[in-house]
């Protein structure tokens, strides 16, 4: 695999990129804005505050000037980040899932040789999606809400033609605009991330 394309899936499994961009495609499918071209602005803002995450342990100029940094400078360079993240248990789970495997091989003549390093950027990923999906849980709830509200509004004035969706999308968007939605959550983001550790 060449080394460019090596750094860039390290960059993106290492970093939080993986965690914001999954909250922010839950909050996407929340806000029900699943059918536009939304996505686009959701891994642009992903990368943007990765980047601003990720800043004090990668030099960013030397990887956006388009110089090549080798596999083993990014491991360097992302093990204290990816350390301060509590990967204990989703560690211990993987190391028992990577034992079993070990067996496997010995037992079929094969030497199980896992980089540590792998092993760490692997339990870091598990407990990203985890706490991605805990935080987009809590970001769904009031959209939930403002849907079976208005759905059960719907039904109740015997209004069959009209589509919830039509009705609680601007709601919903209204909603979130109203309390400064993306401030709250791209500052949360980033308390989250300074915070971690």
């Amino acid at each position: 695999m060449p080394e460019a394309l090596t750094a860039i899936i390290i960059l993106i499994l290492g970093t939080a990129f993986l965690k914001i961009f999954l909250i922010l495609s839950i909050l996407r499918y929340g806000l029900g804005l699943k059918d536009s071209g939304f996505g686009i602005v959701i891994a642009a803002l992903s990368i943007v505050i990765s980047l601003l995450m990720i800043s004090p342990y990668l030099p960013l100029d030397k990887f956006l000037s388009g110089e090549t940094i080798s596999y083993q400078t990014l491991k360097t360079l992302l093990t204290p980040y990816i350390e301060r993240a509590d990967v204990v248990q989703a560690e211990s789970q993987l190391r028992a899932l990577l034992q079993s495997q070990a067996k496997v091989a010995t037992a079929q003549g094969v030497v199980a040789d896992f980089d540590p390093f792998i092993m760490k950027l692997t339990a870091y990923v598990i407990t990203e999606i985890k706490a991605a999906s805990e935080i987009g849980l809590k970001l769904l709830i009031p959209f939930i809400l403002i849907d079976l509200l208005v759905a059960h509004i719907l039904a109740l004035i015997n209004i069959t033609t009209l589509s919830a969706y039509l009705v609680s999308l601007p709601l919903k968007l209204l909603l979130f605009l109203s309390v400064d939605g993306w401030g709250l959550i791209v500052s949360k983001l980033v308390t989250i991330a300074r915070n971690m550790g």
